[in-house]
């Protein structure tokens, strides 16, 4: 893993920065403090990684649809030829993600095509309907436009409303940690209802970290992708969004 390609061709790598649950983030911290040789690379794939998921979201929905056939049909070639590489968790509309934001990358630098075939991640398709919530080493898997609602005591119901207007309720028991995060892949919506009432709608290929509760002096979550949040009023505790180098109070 010597080059930061290297490392964006690398399952596990590409499940971390998906998913970063507490089990990979102590290996990948392990995996940095054992070779030193290597942070540059891991550091320049890491930034690499999330200019890609930001790229991704700027293109239409024609040319997102257009891109991921032409993935499916490469990695349909590569399963013929017996070359597949497994992704274990990660949902093929992320991964499609990071093909798209590879393929706008490097068509902007005029080679797309050779560039492409060099360095394309090859993943099996999985489940592409999929939003997640992930708390701790658990997953749970949401319906689209469902509405999540946090219930306290480290708990979540999530209302899936049919067309039919009938209602399906499911309750997730959340992990005891810091945070949780709401997965959505592109073409899926969801919303959440935060401990406070605050309510946050995620548009497609959004990432939402969040807490079971607000206990301390402010109330904060981070913020990758499109969000439209109505806070609920609260002028003793901040409501803050932390996103890439921007923090909204």
């Amino acid at each position: 893993m010597d080059t930061p390609y290297t490392f964006l061709q690398d399952p596990d790598f590409i499940e971390w920065r998906l998913f970063r649950t507490s089990k990979q983030e102590k290996y990948w911290e392990t995996f940095r403090k054992d070779n030193p040789h290597l942070e540059i690379a891991m550091d320049q794939a890491i930034e690499q990684f999330h200019l890609i998921s930001m790229q991704s979201s700027l293109l239409s929905d024609g040319k997102k649809d257009f891109i991921y056939a032409q993935i499916k049909r490469k990695i349909r070639g590569q399963q013929r030829r017996k070359r597949i590489v497994i992704y274990a968790s990660a949902a093929a509309v992320l991964i499609a993600g990071v093909f798209v934001g590879k393929f706008i990358l490097q068509e902007n630098a005029g080679k797309s095509e050779s560039l492409f075939d060099k360095y394309a991640i090859v993943g099996q398709e999985l489940p592409t309907e999929d939003i997640y919530i992930i708390s701790g080493e658990k997953k749970t898997t949401i319906a689209d436009k469902s509405d999540i609602q946090l219930t306290g005591k480290a708990k979540a119901v999530v209302i899936d409303k049919k067309e039919d207007k009938t209602e399906k309720r499911q309750e997730v028991v959340l992990e005891p940690v810091e945070m949780h995060t709401l997965l959505v892949p592109y073409g899926r919506r969801t919303s959440l209802i935060l401990a406070d009432g605050t309510k946050v709608c995620l548009n497609s290929g959004t990432r939402v970290d969040f807490p079971s509760e607000f206990r301390g002096k402010t109330r904060e979550i981070r913020v990758e992708g499109e969000v439209y949040i109505d806070v609920a009023e609260d002028t003793k505790k901040p409501f803050i969004v932390h996103a890439k180098d921007v923090h909204v109070q």
